[in-house]
């Protein structure tokens, strides 16, 4: 398809937000910058991640916000969000800061101090751990610290590739990922949990029945009234289901609410049984 009109790609050879020379892995193709704790878009990136719905969920504290009090030099690291209310007066000075939108951004902030331990491995911004892993390794840290908190650095820091491996769904990149972010991020990690406290289970609203729901598969689909679908989730999970995000012939089940559409459609083609929020709650006897 070629017709020699072709341009060679010139690799840039810097990075474009603070000039630090790019660096490429050995038997890697990507190119990156090194300097994660000075890089402003680094620090941009990692605390708007940080803050984020499946992270410490500090929705008041929206992209432009962060960039701003970044530029200000209010925020430079996750240990600086915590501080942020020492920064209140020149906060307010600011245009479009008053002083409800300042109590609001710091009440969501004190709220995260309590983030669940899953969250808080997906608010690290660990390389190859999203919510699923993060789930997997709060479940497998938790299962270590028998439910004392202040044995969460003590174990993560002394996480190891092999056993990592053994968890199912943690491949060798993943697991490689984990261990070498917690040997590179000590300091950062222990500071943190002098200020946050991560609760072990993913939110109180729900708490785990002995029936269980016995490994069986879910998908959820629709609008509900008076509960999100990330909390029908967490339901499930904490009654040992299994949460997918599309159907299929292995599917057990498929929970729907309104405007169900597509899935629903699908579910019936293939004989997977559909209930209602409430058929849910009747399987492990709510």
């Amino acid at each position: 398809m070629r017709d020699g009109t072709e341009k060679s790609i010139i690799p840039p050879t810097a990075c474009p937000s603070c000039g630090t020379p790019l660096v490429r892995d050995a038997g890697k193709v990507a190119l990156y910058c090194p300097a994660r704790a000075t890089c402003p878009m680094q620090t941009s990136g990692a605390l708007k991640s940080f803050a984020g719905k499946h992270g410490a969920n500090i929705l008041t504290l929206g992209d432009k916000i962060i960039d701003i009090f970044i530029e200000q030099g209010f925020l430079t690291d996750f240990i600086s969000l915590y501080h942020l209310g020492e920064w209140s007066d020149k906060i307010l000075a600011l245009e479009g800061f008053k002083e409800k939108k300042l109590q609001n951004i710091l009440e969501s902030i004190e709220t995260s101090r309590n983030m669940p331990l899953a969250n808080f491995f997906v608010a690290l911004g660990i390389p190859q751990v999203g919510r699923k892993t993060g789930k997997l390794l709060a479940k497998y840290v938790n299962e270590k610290i028998m439910g004392n908190r202040e044995l969460i650095g003590e174990v993560c820091f002394h996480l190891t590739y092999e056993e990592l491996e053994q968890i199912h769904d943690v491949g060798p990149a993943t697991a490689g990922s984990i261990v070498y972010y917690f040997e590179e991020n000590r300091e950062m990690i222990m500071k943190l949990l002098h200020e946050i406290h991560p609760v072990i289970v993913m939110g109180d609203r729900f708490q785990k029945k002995e029936t269980g729901l016995n490994g069986k598969s879910f998908c959820v689909t629709g609008s509900f009234e008076s509960i999100s679908r990330d909390e029908i989730h967490t339901f499930i999970e904490q009654n040992d289901g299994e949460v997918r995000t599309s159907v299929s012939p292995k599917l057990n089940y498929l929970i729907v609410g309104s405007d169900a559409g597509s899935k629903k459609a699908k579910a019936e083609e293939l004989g997977v049984k559909i209930l209602d929020l409430e058929g849910l709650y009747e399987l492990v006897g709510e």
